[in-house]
């Protein structure tokens, strides 16, 4: 007998119909949930009786049953199906993502079972699931027809050693001699992250500080803004700038899922060893050629404030002690995320212009290495990590389903995005032009690892 346990939730499960404006009806939602043969773990395959012919795939699909994307999806008539991150062997916010790629066509197999074959199969996903929803797209183009990868890294080496950078820059300037940790996290992050707290609130007390924390956001191509709680900053407000600033590093080190150091700590333990290096790195070059133009002038503004000397401190960085990594880890942490730049279906990157746990900066290094012909870019103004609404979460979803049905990308400009938010969804829409600069530490599978 089959271990997929199968719970019918048919005609009870009812949901409203709505237009961006009102609700109008009421439509049978078809939906089936179970676990899996392979390990046991939960899917959950629904389908509206509108249904329109395409199905959405998402990891976090049967963990939130409740969540008013899915049901303003389901009322525009798309299909869902998935399973949920916890799948065995997940150490925490480390992925597996080849694992949960064959968890996922696993679903994708039951949802064909029950309700046919869809037209259009697209991987959606936000954070952990978006990771996913790019690597199935890369990894199972005959499966997989396109995809929506939302608030992304889109490779794990090269994120983290961005983040490497940010703190290499605020230790070594701020705390030289220090024994802060950069990487090797312990079990037990909350000693960690205290000290790195404890650091940046005595150095954001005096000017010296206030501008090597800003250096230290700049060259690790981070977003000055990134607080949901605060206004964003208006250009040209030096101190506004700098204090959010501020609030972005120290984000980095909190011991919850939040923080860098944690998803650090979790791809260590499951990747074997240390994954960060800089023994190759000029960050006068990063500075120069790849920080964010008003990022870097207010830095140069903050020197001068604070009466120090940039190319002095920028000569310290280039002559301080660098970090080294595992060869094999690295190796290891990027199979384990497999994303390889190279999909053969059209995929849209999602992100927020605020987020600081997965920056928009490493979306570049995607960007110029995939076909141009199949990947769009739409940037949400909004600080923090995934925080769409429907609205912009459905614009992006139909703009991929339109390329896939046409096999020609609808406009993808601000203004257009904006227009197919509003069309779907009452709630905001904030899609804005935003320009990538380049990103420094791009890494993906084929790379050359660190020498030790």
């Amino acid at each position: 007998m089959s271990r997929n346990k199968i719970v019918l939730l048919t005609a009870a499960a009812l949901i409203s119909l709505a237009s961006p404006v009102s609700g109008q009806g009421l439509s049978a939602l078809d939906e089936v949930a179970g676990a899996l043969d392979a390990d046991g773990g939960a899917y959950r395959i629904a389908k509206p009786a509108n249904w329109n012919g395409v199905l959405i795939l998402d990891l976090d699909f049967a963990a939130r049953p409740d969540s008013p994307l899915y049901k303003r999806m389901h009322e525009l008539g798309y299909a869902g199906a998935g399973s949920t991150r916890g799948d065995a062997g997940n150490r925490g916010t480390a992925v597996d993502n080849p694992a949960r790629i064959k968890r996922q066509l696993e679903v994708l197999r039951l949802f064909e079972q029950r309700f046919g074959k869809p037209k259009r199969v697209i991987s959606f996903g936000h954070s952990g699931a978006g990771g996913l929803a790019l690597a199935l797209v890369e990894a199972a183009p005959e499966h997989i027809d396109g995809g929506v990868a939302a608030c992304i890294i889109t490779g794990s080496v090269g994120w983290f050693n961005a983040k490497l950078d940010s703190a290499f820059v605020a230790k070594t300037l701020i705390a030289p001699g220090s024994d802060l940790r950069l990487q090797d996290m312990p079990r037990d992050l909350t000693p960690v992250s205290q000290a790195w707290t404890q650091m940046l609130e005595k150095a954001q007390a005096t000017p010296e500080g206030r501008a090597r924390i800003a250096l230290a956001v700049t060259i690790g191509q981070l977003p000055s803004w990134s607080r949901t709680d605060t206004l964003e900053p208006a250009a040209g407000d030096l101190p506004k700038i700098q204090q959010a600033m501020y609030e972005t590093l120290v984000s980095q080190f909190g011991a919850t899922i939040g923080g860098h150091v944690r998803v650090r700590r979790d791809f260590e333990e499951s990747a074997g060893g240390t994954l960060s290096w800089n023994t190759d790195i000029d960050y006068r070059k990063i500075l120069e050629e790849n920080a964010d133009p008003a990022q870097r002038d207010a830095v140069r503004q903050l020197y001068q404030i604070a009466g120090l000397d940039l190319d002095a401190d920028l000569q310290m960085l280039r002559r301080a002690p660098r970090e080294t990594a595992n060869p094999a880890a690295v190796i290891k942490a990027d199979s384990l995320m497999g994303v390889t730049a190279k999909p053969r279906n059209p995929v849209m990157l999602l992100h927020t212009s605020g987020d600081s746990l997965a920056p928009a900066a490493t979306l570049e290094a995607y960007i110029r290495r995939a076909p141009a012909t199949l990947v769009r870019t739409a940037i949400v103004q909004a600080a923090g990590h995934c925080t769409f609404s429907i609205a912009e979460s459905m614009a992006a979803i139909e703009t991929v389903d339109r390329r896939i049905a046409t096999n020609l990308w609808p406009a993808t400009s601000s203004v257009e995005m904006n227009a197919r938010a509003r069309a779907a969804d009452v709630s905001p829409a904030r899609f804005m032009d935003f320009h990538l600069n380049r990103f420094a530490r791009a890494f993906y599978t084929g790379d050359a690892p660190p020498a030790q």
